[in-house]
Formats: structure tokens, sequence, C-alpha cells
């Protein structure tokens, strides 16, 4: 999610739309899980249910909202990665 200007308000609303959706399918017991990528995967999660993994990945998309990338992204070559996992 490329976003040229300094606020990253794209990347936060992405953020707190995966946030959103992983508390609601957590709620209603649903596997849960979460890859996070530039140009290569930096976090892939397994698919749980818990809410210890739940509070893990909102975790993680609070780190990714504060990291300052260069916004490069390799989607077909990290797409066939994440696959292979």
């Amino acid at each position: 999610m490329y976003n040229p200007e300094k606020s990253h308000a794209k990347m936060k609303f992405g953020a707190l739309s995966a946030a959103a959706l992983t508390y609601l399918l957590s709620s209603q017991r649903d596997a849960v899980g979460l890859t996070t990528f530039s140009d290569q995967i930096h976090f892939q999660s397994t698919l749980k249910t818990t809410r210890a993994h739940t509070n893990q990945l909102f975790g993680e998309l609070e780190r990714v909202v504060n990291h300052q990338g260069d916004g490069a992204t390799r989607i077909p070559g990290v797409r066939s990665e994440i696959a292979q996992r």
C-alpha cells in the first residue's frame, strides 16, 4: 500500500481494517492468520483461534503502522513464497 504522503494514512486504514476483521473473525471462533510483506515476507503467522494469538496479530499490525518503510513491494514473488509456506 504505497502512499507517497508522509502521513501513512493509507497504511493506518489498512491496519485498522485488518484489526477489525481479526477481531470479528476471532469473536466468531474462526481461525485467523496474518502475513505482512513488502519485497519480502516480514511476518507470517499460523491460523489460530486463541485470544493470545489475536493479541499477537494486533501487536504486529501496530508494529507495521509504526514502521517507516520505503514502500517497495513485490507482490507476485511474495505471493508465490506465501503459497509455498
